[in-house]
């Protein structure tokens, strides 16, 4: 659980605007720091002060949602992973074309234990936007993370031959 909580930091500070991320600062180390002292009441305290700052950033409900899990508070972690949903899925519906957010939504279904709703968003960004390195690494990792070696070859492969052929 410990290296989900760091890859949903790190996949949160690729995210975020850079004035938002000074903002939200204070309250992310707060609850990195609660976190590894596992307090994490404490940790979804700070952790909510940001989504107050930044209502639709979905990294944030992610990362309290793990706490709301770590805490075993079912019912808050599934609103936490239904908001973050549903964040996703307008931002889709607004701009159905962009292979970032399916990437995004992969993320929240990996998180959810969606496995093959994974697949399917990680092949729809992949559809869209077929020679774009981020979308590629993206998809390579969610593949890797779900023991999709094959395809996940596969695309590390295209990655290999997109880079030798610029």
């Amino acid at each position: 659980m410990k290296r989900i909580s760091i890859f949903l930091i790190v996949f949160l500070l690729f995210n975020i605007p850079v004035f938002a991320q000074t903002q939200l600062q204070p309250y992310l180390y707060n609850t990195k720091r609660f976190a590894n002292e596992r307090k994490y009441a404490e940790a979804i305290d700070e952790i909510s002060k940001a989504i107050f700052i930044e209502p639709n950033e979905i990294g944030l409900y992610l990362i309290r949602a793990d706490y709301y899990r770590k805490e075993k508070n079912t019912q808050a972690f599934q609103t936490d992973i239904d908001t973050a949903f549903s964040i996703v899925n307008k931002e889709i519906e607004a701009d159905a074309k962009n292979a970032k957010l399916y990437l995004k939504r992969a993320n929240i279904n990996y998180f959810a234990g969606n496995k093959s709703a994974v697949s399917e968003d990680v092949k729809t960004a992949i559809s869209l936007n077929p020679n774009d390195f981020e979308i590629l690494r993206g998809s390579r990792r969610q593949l890797t993370s779900l023991g999709d070696y094959e395809e996940s070859l596969k695309i590390a492969n295209k990655i290999i031959e997109l880079n030798n052929s610029n």
